[in-house]
Order: structure tokens, then C-alpha cells, then sequence
């Protein structure tokens, strides 16, 4: 049987959907556009990496009014003892209890209100290199009672435990002293570095470094000079001919700040000019090392850029936030604008925080807590807004070949699916081949039901459990390039966004 058949009419290229990975690589200011992981983004602010999503950062509540007016809060100190915790804040020449929303002022009549402290024995000593050391037993601020040959106590300007000894460095100097084994005030023994080496700098910041992630024989003191150096000591005694050695000494960079040292686990992460150093990785290698080793090293021309930019400006701070899997670097970008660069501790991606203009950040009782250029204390990392202002997050995808660079591309159709409570009003916009706009709609809150540019009418909705929902939404673009990527806004004060999956549709075009 004889069969015919039918013209057959050409469709041209099938239309295929790739995906678009949210960005849980975090923020890369490190390589070219072109050579990124699909799973990085060029920008990330507001938004939190984590291993398998991305979610809008939660917002800050006011915890305190100290009351003092347009001050700023410039230390924020946590005393210790057994199961007790208190939260004591340095303002306006005053120390202030701020651990309820009633403060209650413990000291006055102080120079400077940026202190150094540490948990010794039950008690919180502070020093700042102008006033008198002062410690607090959680009742009772005292004019701490140290003395020595030669010592003004009042320049002593940062304070350590070592060994179950107190540590101080002396102000403009290369001076530092220590007390006797366990002791909480008296004699103060001057140990003088300038014997050590010609370094041409002057003692900024003394910290300790574990090297077997626990209190031993292997704990470590460094001592951090103007000029670059780290200075570092091994032993309990330095009054001591053979319990006491010098490791070495090697060129980091400068400290930059007050506050650039934080331990992180068994490390010890300073901020240098330039990069946001880990101890125990670069001291082998000093200042050759390579910049792989740098823990910034993924965001590493952001910070060296804003260590150019705002090099000299008070506020810089590093602080480990445990419970929130957050590593935070406060970047004073002027007395009363600050960013923060922010690493998941799990998985080592990057984003940056705005809108949290703090010029300190501690923590009370695990919880993060920041200081106010408005005489202040806010709890951050609570709710949904910053104090009733709306959060904006905004992210840009890495750019995407889709496995073909010297193909040709129409790109036809974005997609976005969230786990949220309700329609987020999710801001999009496509761009092809290193040109992309900034969305030009208003950025619409969680509480409007419009969703700016989306199309409400082909959303996919679907109960995942409780008050979470899978929000899904595909939107129509118009781009023809080698490379893709996507720009996502929202705008969130009642609610958190997780971007769980993003992809996009286009055709072949053509080859080079």
C-alpha cells in the first residue's frame, strides 16, 4: 500500500530550559566576569548564602535607649561569670549596663568610649589607652590598681589572657606587660620588644592563636605592629629564660582599626591592609604568601578597595557570630555609614550587608547585638525588618555560557522559585553579554499583592507545610547574547525569602 507523505514545515531550534543556580558560591570580587562559577554572583548584598539556598538576611529591634542622644555607641562589652552574662556599653564618656531595655549606668567622667576587654576570672577588664583601666565583677565598675617601674596605667590600650595571665600593650610603644600568674590587679612586669628587631613601628593589637584547637602547650601570643610585623611568643612566663621563646616574626601588613583581631576556632583573623588574614596559614609564609591564603581572598578587590577608600575611618571591627554561621567585617565607609562583609563559616561564600550602620558589634548571650549612632543598642539578626524599614536585597547572578561561549543565544524566559510566605514582589531584570540594568520599577514590599513587574495571573503556588509556601513565577525577556545572567530585587519587611532555583529558556541562535 502505497503511503504519502506530508509536507513537513520547519520549527526552527526547539526552545530549551537550562538552569540558573541561586548564587550559594556567594559573593565573587575576584575574577574576570567571564570566568566566575555559575554559582557565584557579582553582587550580593542582603542576601545569606547558605549550602543549598539563598535567603534574605533578617532585620534588627531596638533593645535599649541609653538615652544619650545623638552619641555614638562605641563598645560593646559582654561580662561573664558561671551562668551570669551582662552587656555593658561604652557611650558618651559613660559605661552603661544595657542588658534589659532599662539602662543603667555603671561608670563616668571617661576620655574615650572605644574600650579593649577581656573575661578574666570572673570579671570584665577594660582599658583604652586614655583613662584608667577599669574592671567590673558585675555589681561594681573599679579603677583597676595596677602598677609598675616606669608604667602610666593609663596608656595601657589592648588587653589579652595568656596562659592564665593577663596581657597588656602600652600606647606608642613597643611595650608590653603582663601580671603574675592569675592575678586581677597589683605589679605589672614591662617586657620590651625593641630588642627583638628594628621594625619601625609601634605595638596596635595583641592576640592568641591555638594551633590544636583547644588551651595547651601549643597556644600561642601575637603581637601585632603599626609597621606590619606579628611578633610571635610561645611559653607561660615571660619573666622566664626557658619558658619563654620567640617563634618568629613575620610581615602581615598593618592592623587597620581598633577591633581587627577575632578568634575563629582554633585561628586568630586579623584585618591588614588589604586582606582579612588568617594566622595560622600565612605566618609560614609571611607577607609572600599567596593571596589564596587570604581568607577575603574570593572578595579580595572589594576589601583592598575599601581599605583605599576608608582606610582611616573608626569602626573597622571583625567579630564571629556563632549562632548565625556568620563571620562579620564592619567597614566604616564614614562616621555614620557602614557595610559589612559577611562569611557563612560553613561553607566560606560571601555576601555584604547594608543597612546596618553600626560603629560596633558584640555579642550577649549568643545573640548579636550592635551599637547606634543614635545612643542605641539594637538586636540584629531579629525579624523581618531593620527597626521597621524595609529590607532590600538584591542580587546579580555570575554570568552564564550555558556551556556553549561561541554560540549565539535568545534568551525568552526567566523563572524564580522561592520558599516564602507569601508573593514576594520579586524584581527581575535579564541582561546578555556584561550589560545589565538595574530594575527602574519601584521595589514593591511583601505586603502589597502586586508584584511590580511579575505577572501574577502565571504563578504557581503550592503549600510546602504550615505558613511556607513554594512561589514559583516565570517571566518574559527579550535578550539575544553569548552570556546571561540575572538581577533579583525584593523588598521584605513582614517575611524571609529562600531562593531555592532559577532558570532560564532561550534558542539556539547561531555560531561564531
Amino acid at each position: 500500500m502505497l503511503q504519502v507523505r506530508g509536507r513537513q514545515v520547519s520549527r526552527g531550534p526547539a526552545a530549551v530550559e537550562r538552569p540558573l543556580p541561586p548564587p550559594v558560591g556567594g559573593w565573587n570580587a575576584r575574577d574576570a566576569l567571564d570566568s566566575m562559577k555559575p554559582a557565584d554572583a557579582v553582587i550580593l548584598d542582603n542576601w545569606f548564602p547558605r549550602q543549598s539556598d539563598v535567603v534574605s538576611r533578617n532585620g534588627y529591634t531596638l533593645h535599649c535607649n541609653t538615652a544619650e542622644g545623638s552619641y555614638s555607641v562605641q563598645t560593646l562589652a559582654e561580662w561573664k561569670a558561671t551562668t551570669s552574662r551582662k552587656l555593658i556599653a561604652g557611650v558618651n564618656g559613660k559605661l552603661i549596663d544595657v542588658s534589659t531595655s532599662s539602662p543603667s549606668t555603671i561608670g563616668t567622667g571617661f576620655s574615650q568610649n572605644r574600650w579593649k576587654w577581656v573575661n578574666f576570672s570572673e570579671r570584665l577588664f577594660l582599658v583604652n589607652g586614655t583613662d584608667a583601666p577599669q574592671d567590673y565583677d558585675g555589681s561594681t565598675l573599679t579603677a583597676t590598681a595596677w602598677t609598675g617601674s616606669g608604667l602610666t596605667k593609663e596608656n595601657l590600650s589592648d588587653v589579652t589572657v595568656f596562659k592564665e595571665r593577663l596581657f597588656f600593650i602600652e600606647k606608642n610603644t613597643l611595650n608590653f606587660w603582663y601580671a603574675s600568674l592569675q592575678s586581677i590587679t597589683g605589679g605589672l612586669t614591662k617586657f620590651p620588644l625593641k630588642y627583638t628587631g628594628s621594625f619601625g613601628g609601634v605595638l596596635k593589637a595583641i592576640g592568641t592563636i591555638t594551633t590544636d584547637g583547644g588551651t595547651g602547650q601549643d597556644d600561642l601570643i601575637a603581637f601585632f605592629l603599626s609597621s606590619g610585623e606579628v611578633i610571635i611568643y610561645q611559653g607561660s612566663d615571660p619573666g622566664s629564660a626557658t619558658d619563654w621563646n620567640r617563634v618568629g616574626t613575620f610581615y602581615i601588613g598593618p592592623p587597620i582599626g581598633n577591633s581587627s583581631l577575632v578568634q575563629f576556632g582554633s585561628d586568630l583573623i586579623a584585618i591588614t591592609d588589604g586582606a582579612y588574614t588568617p594566622l595560622t596559614k600565612v605566618l609560614p609564609f609571611g607577607r609572600t604568601q599567596p593571596s589564596s591564603l587570604d581568607l577575603s581572598d574570593k572578595i579580595s578587590l572589594a576589601v583592598s578597595e575599601a581599605m583605599r577608600l576608608y582606610r582611616d575611618n573608626t569602626g573597622w571591627q571583625a567579630i564571629f557570630y556563632p549562632r548565625g554561621r556568620m563571620l562579620i567585617f564592619n567597614v566604616p565607609r564614614s562616621t555614620s555609614a557602614f557595610d559589612q562583609h559577611v562569611m557563612n563559616t560553613d561553607t566560606q561564600s560571601w555576601c555584604r550587608f547594608t543597612g546596618w550602620n553600626f560603629p560596633i558589634f558584640g555579642l550577649f548571650e549568643d545573640d548579636l547585638y550592635a551599637g547606634g549612632t543614635d545612643g542605641k543598642i539594637y538586636k540584629c539578626n531579629d525579624g523581618y525588618s531593620d527597626n521597621g524599614s524595609a529590607i532590600v536585597s538584591d542580587a546579580q547572578t555570575a554570568w552564564n555560557f550555558f556551556g556553549s561561549s561561541d554560540r549565539l543565544k535568545n534568551f525568552t524566559m526567566a523563572r524564580v522559585i522561592f520558599a516564602c510566605v507569601s508573593d514576594p514582589g520579586a524584581l527581575i531584570s535579564i541582561g546578555t553579554d556584561f550589560d545589565i540594568s538595574v530594575p527602574t520599577s519601584s521595589v514593591s514590599t511583601s505586603a502589597v499583592a502586586s508584584g511590580g513587574i511579575w505577572d501574577e495571573a502565571i504563578w504557581d503556588v503550592d503549600i510546602w507545610g504550615g505558613s511556607t509556601q513554594s512561589v514559583k513565577g516565570w517571566q518574559g525577556v527579550n535578550g539575544l547574547g553569548y552570556s546571561a545572567s540575572m538581577r533579583l530585587r525584593v523588598s521584605l519587611s513582614a517575611q524571609n525569602v529562600s531562593w531555592r532555583s532559577s532558570s532560564m529558556v532561550m534558542k539556539p541562535a547561531g555560531l561564531v
